[in-house]
C-alpha cells in the first residue's frame, strides 16, 4: 500500500468525504484511494447522507459569499442537484436572518440628538 493511502486510511469518514466533495483541491490519486476507503468501510447510506449533509452545511456556511457572487451551485458527488438546490435555499435562508439580526436599527438613535 502506498504512504498516502496509509495515511488516508487513518483519517475519519467526514474528513474522506470532504476529499471527496471537494475533489479539485486533491490529487486524482487521493481521490480515488478516498473512495476506495469509503468503499471499504461498507458506511451505511444513512450515516453516509449524514456526513455529506453535514460537509455541505460547513462549506455553505463558510463559503456561501462566494459562490453567491460566482453565480454557481456548487457540484456534488453524492447529493442531486435538486438536494443540493435546498441545502443551499436554507443556508442562503440563514445568511439573510443572521444578516437582519446584525442590522443596526438606526431609529432607536432618532432621540439621541
Amino acid at each position: 500500500m502506498s504512504d498516502l493511502k496509509d495515511r488516508l486510511h487513518l483519517k475519519q469518514n467526514g474528513e474522506l468525504i470532504a476529499i471527496l466533495e471537494s475533489k479539485d483541491a486533491y490529487t486524482p490519486e487521493a481521490v480515488q484511494f478516498a473512495a476506495e476507503i469509503i468503499q471499504e468501510r461498507f458506511i451505511e447510506d444513512e450515516e453516509l447522507d449524514r456526513l455529506v449533509i453535514q460537509f455541505w452545511e460547513k462549506e455553505l456556511n463558510e463559503s456561501l459569499k462566494s459562490y453567491l457572487k460566482s453565480g454557481e451551485i456548487p457540484k456534488s458527488n453524492f447529493l442531486n442537484e435538486q438536494q443540493l438546490k435546498e441545502l443551499f435555499a436554507k443556508k442562503y435562508q440563514e445568511y439573510v436572518e443572521r444578516k437582519e439580526v446584525l442590522a443596526v436599527d438606526s431609529t432607536l438613535y432618532w432621540f439621541a440628538i
